[in-house]
């Protein structure tokens, strides 16, 4: 198994929109599906409707996919499609989330249904909490020029403190 390092590092691959890859890019994506995790290369697809035709017929893609998010969806079917059959059965009901950003997460560590929040993040929260946890990150070594000596200041319009949100 890959261990990533700072001079090796993992291999995100961030397709939105899956449904719109030319039938070439999907050969591409379904080769990184069946061997990248082995050396750290991590696929995420977005799409809003991951049927069969759009995730692309007889690819190991939707196979490989064990971590599912689902967000609201209008029909059970669709959580289904997301999440797999007889998940809505199972009681995998995405199409009863009501607040924004409420979303069901499945994955091998999440065998029964647990609604989770996401919240916004924007640039000027992430470059403040960026800052408030620069003094826990590890130096990196001083062949790495590039890397700034301290965390940048937090910025004059972020709020201080964390986000706020009912839970």
């Amino acid at each position: 198994m890959w261990e990533p390092t700072p001079d090796d590092p993992a291999l995100i691959i961030i397709v939105d929109e899956w449904a719109e890859l030319r039938d070439e890019a999907r050969a591409f994506a379904d080769s990184i599906a069946r061997r990248g995790r082995a050396v750290a290369e991590n696929l995420i697809a977005a799409t809003q409707r991951p049927t069969q035709d759009a995730m692309g017929k007889g690819t190991a893609v939707r196979s490989q996919m064990d971590i599912r998010i689902c967000l609201r969806v209008r029909e059970p079917r669709d959580a289904d499609l997301i999440l797999g059959q007889g998940s809505v059965n199972s009681g995998w009901h995405a199409h009863k989330l009501a607040r924004p950003g409420e979303f069901l997460i499945s994955d091998p560590e999440h065998a029964m249904p647990e609604r989770n929040r996401a919240y916004l993040l924007t640039d000027a929260r992430r470059d403040y909490h960026a800052a408030q946890c620069a003094p826990l990150r590890p130096r990196l070594a001083a062949s790495q020029p590039d890397t700034p000596p301290t965390a940048p200041e937090p910025p004059q319009t972020a709020p201080q403190g964390p986000p706020h949100g009912d839970k």
